[in-house]
């Protein structure tokens, strides 16, 4: 952990992995070598008869009559009965259903609800989210379209700022990433924090965390929540037991979603006006949200393998597939792009 700290290159993945192999083999070596001079030092020579002494201990502990040996052959016939046990097991037990749909549809749900409104793409450098999981990430600025501005001064006062809105939906069962980042909050690096608190909007069961966001001469209002969150203590439990590679897992992902919008100057006439764009904007955001989560229940759920990740195993036993009509075979669910639990 301390080479880790200490390199300034550790955040390279090819020597981050080097690095960490490099100290398993050491600290195996090591290791190794304390256990030896261990045993040295303190092992001392195992004399017979007290392998003597601790064989009659044994036998005296046995009941008569009871012989615990095995012969190889019966030990051999042991481990098939005991393999052919767990295998029935496998295929007695009721399968259960993955929620692996969950994500699709992100663009189009916003899309219907933002027809009024001109998108358009972020720049490159506000898409630094790679280190984050998500299955499907939605960045786009909106702005008003000209002929929504039916105000008779709408000629005469400048548009609104537009307002970024990123949307990532989180991949639970890549368990080596998380959509819990504080990466998510902020439209990309160099931000620096200014003020902050929460607000409660109609629509969204969890709070909003709402940001005063400075970069050089910039300065944004930020609102950012999580959709299906569950509290610090059942995502820290569900993520420990990996619950979400069971059949307890979570029937809807989790969503990471931020809006922001630009601020000329920080009044609190212009404040206002920035809290009442992203409020207005929320409502469709919840909308979609809404949208997607419904479309989410009714979709099909896909069937997980019955052997986890045995891509051979349809090979073996074809038996196993296309058992029941209108379920998705374990070999398609196999060749699908995302890991299977």
């Amino acid at each position: 952990v301390t080479t880790l700290i200490l390199n300034p290159h550790s955040e390279i993945h090819s020597i981050h992995v080097g690095q960490g192999l490099a100290i398993l083999i050491a600290g195996l070596v090591v290791l190794y070598v304390i256990d030896g001079l261990m045993f040295r030092l303190f092992g001392g020579r195992r004399r017979e008869p007290d392998l003597k002494a601790a064989r009659a201990a044994a036998e005296a502990r046995t009941p008569r009559g009871l012989d615990v040996s095995f012969t190889p052959f019966g030990r051999a016939v042991f481990v098939l009965l005991l393999v052919g046990l767990l295998i029935g097991v496998q295929y007695l037990t009721p399968i259960w259903r993955f929620h692996g749909t969950g994500g699709a549809g992100v663009d189009q749900a916003i899309a219907e609800v933002t027809r009024d409104w001109d998108a358009a793409d972020l720049p490159k450098s506000t898409k630094d989210l790679s280190k984050v999981s998500f299955r499907q990430a939605h960045q786009k600025k909106y702005s008003q379209s000209p002929g929504v501005r039916h105000s008779p001064m709408a000629s005469v006062t400048p548009p609104d700022p537009p307002i970024e809105v990123f949307w990532g939906v989180g991949e639970h069962l890549d368990r080596f990433k998380t959509p819990f980042s504080p990466k998510t909050a902020f439209p990309g690096r160099g931000w620096m924090v200014e003020d902050s608190g929460q607000v409660r909007l109609e629509g969204t069961e969890s709070e909003i965390t709402w940001r005063l966001l400075r970069s050089g001469t910039h300065r944004v209002i930020s609102y950012h929540w999580y959709e299906e969150y569950r509290g610090l203590l059942e995502e820290s439990l569900r993520s420990f037991f990996a619950l979400d590679r069971s059949p307890f897992s979570r029937e809807l992902p989790v969503m990471a979603i931020r809006m922001a919008t630009e601020v000329d100057k920080v009044t609190a006439v212009d404040l206002k006006r920035a809290h009442d764009r992203l409020g207005e904007f929320h409502r469709l955001v919840s909308t979609a949200v809404d949208t997607l989560k419904e479309r989410q229940r009714a979709g099909s759920a896909r069937e997980t393998s019955r052997l986890l990740n045995f891509h051979l195993w349809e090979r073996f036993f074809p038996f196993g597939t296309n058992r029941r009509d209108g379920i998705l075979s374990n070999s398609r669910v196999l060749s699908y792009g995302n890991p299977v639990a």
